[in-house]
Order: C-alpha cells, then sequence, then structure tokens
C-alpha cells in the first residue's frame, strides 16, 4: 500500500516481473519487463459516500485492467500484465478478499490438424513431431492441479517429415473463469521424437489464449442466431404476405395478387424491415427511407438467398478490399462485319481489371468456343488473395511455434547473438505452425445453440407452409406466366425456391466431417509472370526461372530460364498431387540462374492450400481470379518483386473431362512483313542553295534495319516523287510497333542534312493482324475515293505523314515537309504466296508502282538543264541578272554608234558635210 493525499500528486507505480532462476544456484534472476501503471486508473472507495449500502467485500474490488510490459521505453513492449488497483481512506479497514474469478466446467476439444513448416535443430531432418499439452496450465494459484499424468496429453508420433498430419481429436474437461478476461493460456510444446523416442529434443513452444477462443465462439453462436432470427422473421412475413393476398376470383380459383410482391418493405413492431443495397434486412424509422432506397435501386425482394450472409464474415469488423464473385472470368464475344466480312471481338473488358488468357484459333460469332484453346479474360486481384473479402486468412486456430530466448540471453566468447527491438539480445525465431480447430462449451453457449436450434425448426415448419401455398396454386400462376405476366411470376417461383434450399450450416462442424477422412487432391498451379525483380546479377538484369515445392515434391523449371528479364512471362501450368489434409505449403520460388557457382533465390511466396481446400468461401467460388503475390526472402523484409498466378484445386476422385484445362499462354509468336510504301512528298524545306534539294527518304521501324528510297535530285517546290517500297520482317507480338519516317536532303561532297522526321504508330494494326492471321491496311479516313456502280466510297489507301524539326531560333516544333505513305502488314506465310520487290524491283504488284515523275533527266537543251538543276526562285534571279547583262551588252555594243553620232553631230553642226 501507498500513501498520498491527491491522487494527481501520486507517481505511476512501476511492477518489474523476474524470471526466477532458483534452480540455477550460480545465476540471477532475470528481468522480463516493467508495468507503469497510473493510479488515476484506480477506483476510489470513500466510507462515507456507501455507508447506506451493504457492501459485499468483493465488490469493491475494481475490474482488472491488461497493462502492457515493456523495457522501460516505447517500442520494446512484449506481454501483458492483468492487474487491479482500489484507492482506500485511511480509517478503512480492509479485510482479505479473495479475488480468485468464479470458474464453471467446461469441455474443451481439440481438432488437432497437424504442425506445418516444422525448422529443424541441426542438420538433421524432423522425424516424427508430437505435441505436449499442459493442462495445468489452465489452472490458477488456489486451484486444484491434476496429476501429471493426468495433466499432460500428447499426441502420438506418427507421420515423418516436416509438415506432420497429427489428426486427433482431444477431449477433456476443465474449468474455466467465467469472465473471459480471466482466461488463462494453455502452454503447448513441440518434441521431435528421435532413436526410438530415447532422445525427445524440442522443436519450439506456444500458447493457446482461450480467451480468444472463448470470444471467438460467444461471438459466433451470437450472429448465427441474429442471422437465424432474421431470417426467421423474413420468411414469417412472407408467408403472411401470401395468405393475406389469396382471395377468391371470379371463377371461384384461388389467386394471388402480384401487385403485393414488388414492395421492398413491410411492417414491423418498431418501424420498417427494409432491404438494403447488401442485402440485410435493416429497421428504419418511418418510410421515407424506404421510398428513398427504391428510387435508387430496384431490387428483387424475394431473394433470400442474397439476404443471409455469412455469419462469420457478417461479424468481422476488417475492412478488405471488395470485388465481385460472379464475374472472374468473361469470354470473348465476336461479330462480322457485313462490309469486308471481317469477324472481329467486341465488348472487351477493361484492360485495368480482366487480363487476357489464351487465344481463339478459329473465333466464332456465335455457339461455344475451341475447349481446347479457349481465349477468357480473367478478374486480377492486386494483392494476395487472403487479404480480400474474397476468402478469410485461414478457417482454423493457427498459432507459431517459436524457439529460443530474448531475456538473460549472454554472448559469448565465440558467439554473439542480435539485438531485438527492445535492445536485448534474443535467439528468438520462427520455426513453424499448429493448426487445428478448438472449440470450449460452456452453459452460455448451450444456451445459444438451442435458441439457434429452436429458430431452425420453426423455419422449416414455415418453409413447408409457403411450398404448400405454392402448390395450392400452382395452376393459376402457369396461367398467368402464359398471359405475359412473367416477372413478377418468376420472382415468387424463384422465392419459394430459395425458402426450400436455404440451410445454414456451421462451417466449422463441417470442416471438422472433412478431416476424419483424407482426400487426394490435383492442384494446378498457373503462373503467368512476375515484375518488378530484385537484379541478382552485377551489371545486368536476373535470369529468371521457376520452383515449385509442395511437401516433399519438387517441380523444377530451371532448363526454361530467361535471360537477363526482370519482367518475365511464364504463363505456365504445374500439377502436383498432396493429400489433405496433409503436406499443404505450396512454395513458388522465383531463382536467378548463374553459369558458374550456385544459383541466388530472389524470392518466394506461400500459399498455404490447406486453408483454402476447407475454406467454404473458396470452394464457392466458380473461377479463380488472378492474385498478385509478393515475393520475399528470408534475409529482407522488402519485397523482392510481384508474382502473379491463380491456383485451382479438384479432388482426385473427379473425373477428368469435368475439370477444365485452361489456356493461359497467349498465341505463339508468329512473323509478319510490313509492306511500306513511299510515294511522294509536299512542301519540303529546300536545303541547298539553288532553291532544291536532294531528297530521300530513311524508314525504320524498331529493330529492324533501316531502308532508304532512291534520291530525288534536285526536288523543286519540296515536291519529290519516290514510289518506293520497303519490306520489313519481324515477330509479333512486340512491346512496340512504330515506324519513323525521316526526310534527308543528300550531298555528295559534305554529310548530309536531316530535315525532318515523323513516327507512326500502328499497334491497332499489328494487334488486329496477329490475332486474327489477316492482312491489314491503314486507310487514310479523310479522304475517299468515289466508288462508281454501288454509290458507295472505298478508302483511300494512301495517306499523309507530316513531318516537323525543331525551329533553331524559337526551339518550337515546326512542320517542315509532309510524306506520302500506304502501309500493309500480313503474315508471312501470305506473303510468300504473293511476293514483291524492294523498291521498283520485281516482282512489282500488288500493287504496281510506276517510274517517279519529275525526275532529273539529262539534256543538251541548257534551257531544260536550267529547269531541272535551278529552282523557282534562283531562276528568277538568274533571269534577271541574264536581262541585266543582255542590256549591258547592248549597250556596250551601240555606244559607239550612239558615240559616233553624238560627236558628228558637234563637228558638223552646220551640215557642211
Amino acid at each position: 500500500a501507498v500513501s498520498f493525499d491527491e491522487i494527481t500528486q501520486a507517481s505511476k507505480i512501476c511492477m518489474q516481473i523476474f524470471d526466477s532462476d532458483d534452480d540455477a544456484p550460480f545465476d540471477s534472476d532475470d528481468l522480463l519487463g516493467v508495468a507503469y501503471i497510473d493510479l488515476s486508473d484506480a477506483e476510489e472507495f470513500r466510507l462515507d459516500e456507501r455507508a447506506h449500502e451493504r457492501v459485499d467485500k468483493e465488490s469493491i474490488i475494481q475490474r482488472p485492467k491488461w497493462y502492457p510490459i515493456n523495457m522501460g521505453r516505447p517500442g520494446t513492449e512484449m506481454g501483458e500484465m492483468l492487474c487491479s488497483f482500489n484507492l482506500f481512506e485511511d480509517d478503512i479497514e480492509i479485510e482479505d478478499v479473495d479475488i480468485a474469478p468464479k470458474t464453471e466446467e467446461c469441455e474443451m476439444e481439440l481438432n488437432v490438424l497437424g504442425l506445418r513448416g516444422l525448422q529443424t535443430l541441426g542438420i538433421l531432418p524432423i522425424n516424427k513431431a508430437f505435441v505436449k499439452f499442459d493442462i495445468n496450465s489452465l489452472y490458477g494459484p488456489g486451484q486444484k492441479i491434476q496429476s501429471k499424468s493426468k495433466a499432460i496429453i500428447k499426441t502420438q508420433p506418427r507421420e515423418v517429415g516436416a509438415s506432420p498430419n497429427i489428426i486427433a481429436i482431444i477431449k477433456c474437461t476443465i474449468r474455466l473463469p467465467k469472465d473471459p478476461i480471466f482466461c488463462p493460456s494453455l502452454a503447448c510444446t513441440v518434441y521431435d521424437y528421435t532413436m526410438g523416442g530415447w532422445s525427445q529434443p524440442m522443436l519450439g513452444s506456444f500458447s493457446i489464449p482461450m480467451a480468444d477462443i472463448v470470444h471467438n465462439i460467444i461471438n459466433t453462436l451470437k450472429d448465427n442466431f441474429d442471422t437465424e432470427r432474421k431470417f426467421r422473421k423474413e420468411l414469417d412475413q412472407f408467408l403472411d404476405k401470401i395468405n393475406r393476398k389469396v382471395s377468391p376470383s371470379k371463377e371461384g380459383d384461388t389467386t394471388i395478387d402480384m401487385d403485393a410482391y414488388s414492395s421492398r418493405s413491410v411492417d414491423t413492431d418498431g418501424g420498417e424491415l427494409a432491404i438494403n443495397r447488401s442485402g440485410e434486412a435493416e429497421m428504419v424509422e418511418g418510410v421515407n427511407k424506404e421510398k428513398e432506397e427504391e428510387k435508387k435501386e430496384e431490387e428483387d425482394p424475394f431473394d433470400f438467398a442474397e439476404k443471409v450472409k455469412d455469419p462469420e464474415k457478417e461479424g468481422s469488423g476488417e475492412k478488405k478490399d471488395e470485388h465481385p464473385i460472379d464475374k472472374f472470368v468473361i469470354y470473348p464475344k465476336y461479330f462480322k462485319n457485313s462490309s469486308d466480312g471481317m469477324i472481329k471481338e467486341i465488348s472487351k473488358p477493361d484492360p485495368e481489371l480482366y487480363m487476357e488468357m489464351g487465344w481463339d484459333p478459329a473465333p466464332v460469332v456465335k455457339g461455344p468456343q475451341d475447349d481446347s484453346a479457349p481465349k477468357h479474360y480473367r478478374y486480377v486481384i492486386r494483392d494476395e488473395l487472403e487479404f480480400t473479402n474474397l476468402i478469410e486468412e485461414t478457417p482454423f486456430d493457427v498459432y507459431g511455434l517459436a524457439r529460443g530466448q530474448n531475456r538473460g540471453l549472454e554472448d559469448g566468447f565465440f558467439s554473439s547473438h542480435s539485438k531485438d527491438t527492445s535492445g536485448e539480445s534474443s535467439d528468438i525465431k520462427d520455426v513453424g505452425k499448429f493448426k487445428a480447430m478448438i472449440s470450449v462449451t460452456s452453459s452460455k453457449q448451450e444456451s445459444f445453440t438451442e435458441k439457434i436450434d429452436h429458430e431452425r425448426n420453426l423455419q422449416e415448419e414455415i418453409k413447408k407452409e409457403i411450398k404448400d401455398v405454392y402448390e395450392e396454386n400452382k395452376d393459376m400462376l402457369n396461367k398467368r406466366l402464359e398471359q405475359g405476366d412473367q416477372t413478377r411470376v418468376r420472382a415468387l417461383s424463384k422465392a419459394v425456391a430459395n425458402t426450400t434450399e436455404i440451410v445454414i450450416e456451421d462451417e466449422r462442424e463441417i470442416i471438422r466431417k472433412k478431416l476424419l477422412a483424407p482426400t487426394k487432391c490435383l492442384i494446378r498451379v498457373y503462373v503467368i509472370d512476375a515484375f518488378q525483380l530484385r537484379s541478382k546479377d552485377h551489371g545486368g538484369e536476373s535470369d529468371p526461372y521457376l520452383v515449385l515445392t509442395l511437401g516433399k515434391k519438387k517441380i523444377s523449371d530451371r532448363d526454361n530460364y530467361l535471360e537477363d528479364n526482370s519482367t518475365p512471362h511464364w504463363y505456365k501450368m504445374f500439377e502436383l498431387e498432396t493429400e489433405f489434409p496433409g503436406p499443404s505449403l505450396l512454395g513458388i520460388k522465383v531463382f536467378d540462374w548463374d553459369l558458374l557457382g550456385g544459383d541466388e533465390l530472389i524470392g518466394q511466396t506461400i500459399v498455404d492450400l490447406e486453408d483454402r481446400f476447407f475454406q467454404k468461401a473458396w470452394n464457392d467460388l466458380p473461377n479463380k481470379p488472378i492474385e498478385t503475390r509478393s515475393l520475399l526472402h528470408p534475409s529482407s523484409r522488402i519485397p523482392q518483386g510481384q508474382l502473379r498466378c491463380f491456383v485451382e484445386i479438384f479432388p482426385t476422385s473427379l473425373p477428368k473431362d469435368q475439370i477444365l484445362n485452361w489456356q493461359i499462354a497467349p498465341k505463339p509468336p508468329a512473323e509478319f512483313q510490313l509492306r511500306f510504301i513511299v510515294w511522294r512528298t509536299t512542301g519540303v524545306k529546300c536545303m541547298d542553295a539553288e532553291g532544291v534539294s536532294d531528297v530521300y527518304v530513311r524508314c525504320f521501324t524498331d529493330d529492324c534495319e533501316a531502308q532508304e528510297t532512291d534520291t530525288h535530285w534536285r526536288a523543286q517546290k519540296g515536291a519529290a516523287s519516290f514510289n518506293w517500297r520497303m519490306l520489313y520482317n519481324f515477330v509479333l507480338p512486340r512491346d512496340r510497333n512504330t515506324i519513323t519516317v525521316q526526310l534527308w536532303d543528300r550531298d555528295i561532297f559534305s554529310g548530309n542534312d536531316f530535315i525532318a522526321d515523323a513516327t507512326l504508330d500502328f499497334s491497332q494494326l499489328a494487334e488486329e493482324a496477329f490475332a486474327y492471321d489477316r492482312v491489314v491496311k491503314k486507310f487514310d479516313e479523310g479522304h475517299k475515293k468515289k466508288s462508281f456502280g454501288k454509290g458507295k466510297k472505298a478508302r483511300e489507301e494512301k495517306f499523309w505523314i507530316p513531318c516537323f524539326a525543331r525551329d533553331k531560333d524559337t526551339g518550337e516544333m515546326k512542320q517542315e515537309g509532309r510524306v506520302q505513305c500506304s502501309l500493309e502488314l500480313m503474315p508471312v506465310s501470305r506473303a510468300n504466296a504473293s511476293r514483291v520487290g524492294r523498291g521498283r524491283e520485281d516482282p512489282n504488284q500488288n500493287p504496281w508502282l510506276p517510274p517517279p515523275a519529275g525526275r532529273f533527266k539529262w539534256s543538251l537543251n541548257p534551257c531544260t538543264m536550267l529547269m531541272q538543276t535551278v529552282g523557282p526562285e534562283y531562276r528568277a534571279k538568274i533571269y534577271c541578272l541574264f536581262c541585266a547583262v543582255y542590256c549591258v551588252a547592248i549597250c556596250f555594243f551601240l555606244a559607239p554608234v550612239v558615240l559616233g553620232g553624238i560627236i558628228a553631230d558637234i563637228m558638223n553642226p552646220l551640215n557642211w558635210f
């Protein structure tokens, strides 16, 4: 006890927790941590305020609270301590109070699945691991401790390996506190059975917090009860609505008013029961909210299957990414163009959400696609499936095994240990997992179970009544259906069918039944690609390949490594067989191939197939989406890349013709030929002083060799004619599909001058040509040729490409000419069947290329030569100069005559001669 005047003056109480080392006389007790308690949390008891009350000694004890244990500074928390504090006046005599919590007898059942991913102590592998459960760890001070033979329960060492199946059901009677806050943890230890039992080294230990078990079970039962009661109320209201709307018709038949079933809510005590967007029933005040919701969305009021949700997921408070569950796979749709008879795909899904898988060798407009290679689009999740709303992380109770110590560990002369977050030496490491299903039955849980059974019995009675009413009116409903009132009649039929099919089962009970009979399964792993892979090679990218492991089975794809690739595309399917329960940790590893030395692990991801196989949510998914998983390395917490894949699990008892083998590989690469024709140019900038340019066009497409046209010497006004065909062979698909067109001025005695360029993207054409193995052309949609006889205009195959260059003065891009071209892309097989020559060489066909117009021709006529070699502006200057020279010459030759006449006139003024 401590004394003080004001609670605000009191300092925090520091409680130190030690590990007793009485069994080691030469070792001192080790400090485990400290807990600081603020006395403001304590309840103050004053006798004068409660003098009129009959105070129970136990009632004055404040409810305890958990306080974190650390090493005296934030960030070093490890463990918690349960404490309760009270403040009393000095003159109050305090009697001894029994603070032991009240307990009740409970039945504990452990459905032990097994151990997973155990790590050995040394170089020897795991032999036969087994678990010991210390029941005495559940008893507190003053409680009766059972004998050692009854207190220690252990499983039998059977299977060999690091992931042994135990498959044992352990039942025992224990006493647990009625208040879950006092529930202790069950101490468990894992040992290895070696040398016939003479040696049993400890592999690791873990503890099972009973408070969490009790809380989860009670919460699940509450959710189940609420769901059952909600569904029963809806059934009851539906039956009441049917009975109230049954009335005799004019013919004397019993009819049902179909208009009555279009409402979205029904009256209940205390408000209205409305169906919200998520399918749940909720109480609302008045009718305004119901009307507002009705305007937003019309829903099927009879779809009871959508209204009943999974109680475990509904009670979960975690917010996960929402994803659709009905359209994980979308098949392509095709239509036939009436103008050209070509079949094309339409209504492609959003590429941000769906990834294209497989390909259709012969797409059809109607009817099923070829099942041997079905093209489809699969939904992509940008996270691991366990972190979404689609499935839970695990349907089991999983606890991690740890081995080592983190307090009282001292470094030796030849050894040292790493430091944990608290700064203490530690050699603790995770050495595996324990997997089981644990249940504790108490009187409170039994009462919930009885309520759930009662609700289900009521449901069955109401379902029977609804079905009887439906059968009585079945003829009338069929008659209404023939009269065209299809919507409401089918809705009623659907509602009745749903009411007879819905059964809410305990998923954990279903799993327990499955565990009793091991199931052999076929595992199919579809690995699509990876990206952002860390480089393991100096000065280059990694050479990745895949390795898959499942228990003792291993598949290595080392021979098919991809050289220098940080974004490998595999599109591969791997098959493995296993048994559930059994080895379930699927390891997908990405290694870096090395010629010399050992291959290095880039990263790996682990998928627990057992959690998925036994989980109802996983089995309910009609098609599995693509998930994006992080690749981790044991030496780093940072992901070493991302891998996209999806996994399917099938019982081997299922006929193989019922298992669809998805085609995920894209269409095999194929060689195509690009036929690019340069017809002519216009508006090309003059690069020579004479006002002309010696123009030629240079073209290249990505990794193909550049090709050039011949030279149009002395091209005037930027107009050059080529009629030149270029051929490029390459393999599709490829990352970029562009062709660059450059205008150049050829110089004989100096370097050629660059004029302008442009880049044409033909990715869409390449995609269409590759997808359908057809010839595609680029058309000029802005200009159409007249087509006589049919009244339609044909599309122009020639198009103009504007070329730009940067202005030296302003720095802006400026158009410096245009090139008229045509582009045709076709498979090499079609190109070989209709060969053409480069340039204007034979075979000159498809289309025929005429000789270029306006080319330079030698002539003895100087005027003709002048017209061909000099541009219009320069010719105008020459013409002006010639005229000036001509005038000067005339003046020169006429000057003596004129001058002589003038002199004669001067010397003979009177015309004497």
